[in-house]
C-alpha cells in the first residue's frame, strides 16, 4: 500500500476525516495530495508528522471563514499557510495554536 511520509493512505484518510467531505477512499487513493488540498487538509500529513491530528472538518470550515475575513481586511493568507507547511523540513518549528513544536 502506498505511503506518504510513512503514513498509509488509509490512516491519512481516516485521520483527516476525508470521508466526511463526501470523498470516497478510492477517489482519495487515486490523487491523495490533490484531494487533501481540495478539502482544506493540504497540511494534514505535516500535522500528523508533528504528532498532532489534522483539523476536523468543522475547523477547516472555520479556517476558511477566518482566512476569507483576513483577506477582506487586506492581509494575504498565503504567507500564513506557507509557514504552517514547513514541518517536513528538519529543525523547523511549527506553530499549532498556542504551541510551538520542533519537527523531527
Amino acid at each position: 500500500m502506498e505511503k506518504i511520509y510513512g503514513f498509509t493512505l488509509t490512516k491519512i484518510f481516516e485521520q483527516a476525516s476525508i470521508g466526511k467531505w463526501g470523498v470516497s477512499f478510492e477517489k482519495f487513493a487515486s490523487a491523495p495530495m490533490t484531494t487533501l488540498q481540495s478539502v482544506g487538509q493540504d497540511d494534514a500529513v505535516d500535522i500528523m508528522r508533528a504528532g498532532f491530528c489534522p483539523l476536523l472538518p468543522v475547523l477547516v470550515k472555520l479556517q476558511w471563514t477566518l482566512e476569507a475575513k483576513w483577506q477582506q481586511d487586506g492581509h494575504p493568507a498565503e504567507p500564513y499557510r506557507r509557514c504552517r507547511n514547513l514541518t517536513h523540513r528538519l529543525g523547523v518549528s511549527m506553530v499549532c495554536g498556542h504551541r510551538s513544536v520542533l519537527a523531527a
